[in-house]
């Protein structure tokens, strides 16, 4: 059975795709459109679909709307993203360049590169090297308490579910790793010195440790003490039994 905290995601992930196809035949039906106009639109429809599938980039960017999902790292998602990018590259061929202002040509040909770039991440199994040694997902996902925000309760509830879908999120990137070993595709081992110390520095036996608690230390005023505690032990379950045994997995 599908994992319940998931359902909304692939029900969202088939009606965008729906809407993906639909936007994608208003443009390409639009012959009344300019050049320019063409560009935009399309501009526009891979903003949002960036926006669809990097939860977190829109919470950074203030779109709340995807505030309770983290992004899809699967193999699966990587090539539907792939397939996506070469539609919009398909598009993006059928608008006239010479017709377009300098500087809309500029953001054409940059455009172009951006999405080329992107096939051929995936075209060479670039995703079989999801660590960089540096600043990867487990490092991105530790910093969530201070890249979301807690300004009402359902802000609160959505870093829960963020928090509960690790499991998920964290063997995907481990699947990838796997593939990776298997094909040959691994970093050097001096890159990863003291690597083990970023994921162990993250552990704590008591969940009110943990700095995925912190952000329950000081609720928004208006929840009250009774869904403040209700609050509370969930976030000591969901840190528990989601967050920490998958970081010392």
């Amino acid at each position: 059975m599908l994992d319940e905290r998931w359902k909304y995601r692939f029900k969202s992930g088939f009606l965008l795709k729906q809407l993906w196809s639909l936007l994608f035949l208003l443009i390409f039906f639009s012959a009344c459109s300019s050049p320019e106009q063409r560009l935009h639109q399309l501009f526009d429809a891979h903003w949002e679909y960036q926006l669809e599938q990097n939860p977190l980039f829109a919470t950074a960017q203030g779109d709340y709307r995807f505030n309770h999902l983290l992004p899809d790292p699967s193999i699966e998602a990587i090539y539907e993203r792939d397939q996506q990018y070469r539609q919009f590259l398909s598009e993006l061929s059928t608008i006239a360049r010479d017709r377009l202002s300098r500087a809309d040509q500029i953001n054409y040909d940059i455009f172009w590169i951006l999405l080329e770039q992107s096939i051929e991440e995936t075209e060479l199994g670039a995703y079989r090297l999801p660590l960089n040694g540096w600043w990867d997902y487990h490092a991105v996902f530790a910093d969530l308490p201070n890249r979301v925000p807690f300004r009402n309760q359902q802000h609160v509830e959505d870093y829960l579910n963020r928090l509960d879908q690790f499991p998920v999120y964290n063997q995907a990137y481990i699947e990838r790793m796997r593939i990776g070993m298997e094909d040959g595709f691994i970093r050097p081992k001096v890159v990863f010195g003291d690597y083990v110390d970023s994921v162990t520095g993250l552990l704590r036996d008591n969940p009110d440790e943990s700095q995925f608690f912190e952000p329950f230390r000081n609720l928004p005023a208006q929840i009250t003490e009774e869904d403040a505690a209700d609050l509370k032990e969930r976030a000591r379950n969901i840190i528990q039994e989601s967050v920490m045994k998958q970081l010392s997995y």
